[in-house]
């Protein structure tokens, strides 16, 4: 796998989100079902997933499982309430991560990254190997597509600001560690699992699907 692909920026997209809010990969739909069904209160939403819907994963958006994570909230002033650090959503795995913020810009690096396939060991791999003169930022309010080959970091601020950030993932697996927030406008039950169990063990550090044979111990946890 070559690490340090940009993402694909399709667009400015305007929202015009009114409450604090803090979802985390909520599911909006499920293999083979027709359309999406979200919470009322993510209707602000609908611009962005209805873009993903009908652009290139649009195949993918109707057979797999699409998750939404929505934070609005202040951030800056030691609030970081995203992951900290270079890192690749869906390491190793197909997912697709679609994002969007209205401040605070998400950084991308696209220097040429040497990974080994554990997740702890490539967590410094990606902060040793990341130039700074290879940073990357793309203007706010736009929708980006990433894959797993985007290295990318939390921006930094000093002062805290109101941030609205958005995230649609698309994927085969379902999302179903602790604290992930639940559709109750769709019918479904899966057993949950622990986020430090999973998270913890090197070759599945940070992904978020779990099976009943993922047991680890660990005596750390990591960031959501």
């Amino acid at each position: 796998m070559k690490y340090g692909t940009l993402p694909i920026d399709m667009g400015l997209i305007e929202l015009a989100p009114k409450e604090v809010c803090y979802y985390l990969y909520l599911p909006l739909s499920m293999p083979n079902q027709s359309g999406y069904l979200r919470p009322r209160r993510l209707a602000f939403c609908d611009p962005i997933i209805e873009a993903i819907a009908t652009g290139p994963d649009r195949g993918r958006f109707y057979q797999e499982h699409v998750y939404i994570t929505v934070k609005r909230m202040f951030v800056g002033g030691g609030v970081t309430p995203n992951r900290p650090g270079w890192h690749a959503d869906g390491f190793g795995t197909d997912d697709i991560n679609y994002v969007w913020y209205d401040c605070v810009p998400t950084i991308f690096n696209n220097s040429e990254f040497v990974i080994t396939n554990d997740h702890h060991k490539s967590l410094e791999e990606f902060s040793a190997q990341a130039l700074p003169v290879n940073d990357r930022v793309y203007p706010d309010r736009h929708l980006l597509r990433l894959d797993q080959s985007c290295v990318h970091r939390v921006g930094e601020i000093e002062r805290q600001v109101m941030r609205t950030f958005i995230k649609v993932s698309i994927s085969k697996s379902r999302y179903n560690l602790e604290d992930n927030s639940h559709n109750y406008e769709i019918d479904y039950r899966w057993p949950m699992f622990s986020r430090s169990e999973v998270r913890n063990d090197p070759h599945k550090a940070q992904q978020d699907s779990a099976t009943p044979q993922s047991k680890f111990v660990s005596p750390d946890d990591h960031f959501i």
